[in-house]
């Protein structure tokens, strides 16, 4: 399986959007990445920031070197970082399945941990 190449999105590409994107071959995953306790209000703004972000890759897939967009597939995923004990609401949950959005516990796969690792290291910059 070839290796995830994972980088902040709103510092490298828009001041707004999802925190990390992460390319393996021909599909792009947009994650939006949330520590503790995930409610609906949370739900919400993850689907804005995935939208968001989507639609910035279709109209600007030049700034990351795909020339044609149409065979790449787009994978929207909010990863849950829930180790300390913190709450998933289910409501938030049915939002994220509504809206076509993956669900993934933090440390699921290769995926949520390449993620993490370039969230921490976003979250580390800004301190």
């Amino acid at each position: 399986m070839p290796r995830l190449k994972c980088e902040p999105f709103e510092r490298n590409y828009s001041d707004q959007g999802c925190d990390v994107i992460c390319f393996e071959k021909n599909l792009i995953y947009i994650l939006e990445i949330k520590q503790c306790t995930f409610n609906t209000s949370d739900a919400n703004k993850a689907v804005k920031q995935l939208e968001y972000t989507e639609q910035w890759i279709k109209e600007n897939h030049e700034s990351l070197k795909m020339d044609n967009i149409s065979k790449v597939k787009i994978a929207k995923v909010f990863i849950h970082d829930k180790r300390s004990g913190c709450k998933t609401i289910r409501q938030a949950l049915m939002k994220l399945r509504r809206e076509d959005i993956n669900y993934k516990k933090m440390g699921d796969d290769e995926l949520t941990t390449s993620a993490y690792n370039t969230y921490k290291q976003i979250i580390n910059n800004m301190e």
